[in-house]
């Protein structure tokens, strides 16, 4: 019966191929610029006028808060995925016109601004998704369509539930954690591929649930690990670990009124660093980038003690090693544009709107 189901999986699948997400949307435009200028170059370096605190360490995971002293509010009130669908102002569906693996439609109907990070992880659907690029909606935006990516292979229908099958089938709800390991943030964002996305989802899944000794009994009785990288982070075993690293670090940000970016190490490696252009949209996603650091760090964790202590040293130099590779520039919309450098040992990942630094994003190779 299993063989059949996923059989039966894989031919659905076929019939709604994946599209290449990296295809802009209609008027938008990618443009490879070679070798990465010097005013590129200093966006991928911190500049003195941040300044690090930390490292805050629980177990394999060492969080540094990035500060920018004398910061303004923001100047623009985002409103972030989680808050927008519970305001019910966001809606997130399958595509009107014919559901597609690597695109999902979006709307918001509200008064204020919404932030979509990519990263961000729905459920729902025929699949559950990844949002794959950052974006940001206006207010009263009408429908656009957006890039994402699968994040449970094998599934292509209405997940059914204990009371029947979902009657929001075309819907998608928030789910807990974003994509969390530094090999998913990389496969989304810089490799654009979706069997990518799959194949590191896959290794995430199985290392949580190997280190939660948690496990999936399907219909048939037989046991095994998540098809759903959000079913996964959402198991039980695998949030009570989680929440061990959480507990213990997931305050360090209160009251840190200049605080607008993170930076995390597991075993004393650089992974990845987040800077936002305003302490009050950090604020809010603080929480989740936490619970992905810890999902990272759970993922990867070993009997070994660590035996590197990360330095304020290796963030500035994860910062800066993109320095030596090419940058490209997508406009995602009218407002919205992300530029990408990749160099050789670390990937940059830019956002601004109307021209102005919304978002950079640092992830080690």
């Amino acid at each position: 019966m299993q063989r059949l189901a996923c059989l039966i999986a894989i031919l659905s699948l076929s019939a709604c191929k994946p599209s290449p997400p990296e295809e802009a949307p209609t008027g938008a435009s990618d443009q490879a610029t070679g070798k990465v200028s010097s005013a590129a170059a200093g966006a991928t370096v911190l500049p003195s006028t941040y300044k690090l605190s930390g490292p805050y360490t629980h177990a394999n995971l060492s969080v540094f808060l990035i500060h920018k002293p004398g910061v303004a509010k923001d100047s623009v009130d985002y409103l972030t995925l989680e808050e927008a669908l519970k305001a019910k102002t966001l809606n997130v569906t399958e595509k009107s016109d014919g559901a597609q693996v690597n695109r999902i439609e979006v709307e918001n109907a509200g008064d204020q601004p919404v932030y979509l990070q990519a990263g961000d992880t729905v459920k729902g659907g025929k699949q559950d998704r990844t949002i794959a690029v950052d974006f940001v909606l206006p207010s009263k935006s009408g429908k656009r369509e957006i890039d994402a990516f699968c994040v449970e292979p094998g599934r292509w229908a209405q997940r059914a539930s204990a009371g029947g099958v979902s009657t929001l089938a075309a819907a998608f709800e928030p789910a807990e954690a974003p994509v969390a390991t530094k090999e998913q943030k990389l496969a989304v964002k810089l490799e654009k591929s979706q069997d990518k996305v799959w194949e590191e989802g896959r290794k995430a899944n199985a290392e949580l649930i190997a280190k939660s000794a948690a496990a999936r009994v399907s219909s048939a009785g037989i046991t095994g690990v998540f098809d759903s990288f959000v079913l996964a982070t959402e198991d039980p075993a695998v949030q009570k670990k989680t929440s061990e690293y959480t507990d213990a670090l997931g305050r360090i940000a209160e009251g840190k009124v200049d605080a607008v970016g993170m930076a995390f190490a597991v075993y004393g490696e650089p992974s990845t660093a987040e800077i936002y252009s305003g302490p009050g949209l950090f604020k809010k996603l603080w929480p989740k980038l936490v619970k992905g650091a810890a999902l990272e760090a759970l993922s990867k964790k070993s009997d070994k003690p660590p035996t590197k202590q990360v330095t304020e040293e290796d963030i500035r130099m994860l910062m800066a090693q993109a320095s030596d590779g090419k940058t490209a520039r997508r406009e995602l919309s009218p407002d919205v544009a992300m530029e990408t450098v990749d160099g050789t040992r670390s990937a940059t990942f830019e956002t601004k709107v109307r021209g102005e630094f919304l978002h950079r994003q640092v992830v080690s190779k």
